[in-house]
């Protein structure tokens, strides 16, 4: 059954696909296309107006409270990383890696 429904739309397309190329296109619809696209070539175009370009927003940056010290985004990572437990804790050390692309775009890193 399945044989027979795959064959006749393989027999449907090919005679779609070879149709143009047996029995040519009807009379006048080349000349028709050609004196289109000319025409269409020689009109005039509306050139758009161009794009209003916005300044981009500055990050954020965040002062450290007085007597802080402030951690890298890096060091934060490495520590994270390594406290990771070694041996097939693959998604302790994922967490770290976007833990580290988080903090590098916001300044902070993720709880």
């Amino acid at each position: 059954m399945m044989r027979n429904a795959l064959i006749c739309a393989g027999a449907m397309l090919a005679m779609l696909l070879l149709w143009p190329f047996v029995f040519g296109t009807t009379g006048g619809s080349a000349a028709n296309a050609s004196q289109t696209a000319h025409v269409a070539s020689t009109a005039t175009m509306a050139i758009p107006e161009p794009a209003v370009v916005r300044p981009a927003i500055p990050p954020r940056t965040v002062s450290p409270g007085p007597g802080s010290a402030v951690e890298s985004c890096f060091r934060r990572y490495q520590r994270t990383f390594n406290a990771c437990a070694h041996g097939g804790i693959d998604a302790c050390r994922h967490r770290a890696i976007d833990g580290w692309d988080i903090c590098e775009v916001t300044g902070f890193w993720p709880d």
